[in-house]
């Protein structure tokens, strides 16, 4: 993807796959599975730039 303008990668530290707190990149039980949680505000709005940029 090097050289593309149209790719970016952004690392959320912190967040797992979901894009929610918790997890460990270095340990996955599954506990965050069972955790009440919600997808994070700062992720979300990066989402929504990208998508409002595109159209």
């Amino acid at each position: 993807m090097a050289g593309k303008s149209n790719v970016s990668f952004k690392l959320y530290l912190g967040l797992s796959h979901l894009f929610m707190p918790g997890g460990s990149p270095d340990k996955f039980d599954g506990s965050i599975y069972n955790k009440l949680a919600h997808v994070d505000s700062q992720e979300f709005e990066d989402v929504l730039e990208r998508i409002n940029d595109r159209h």
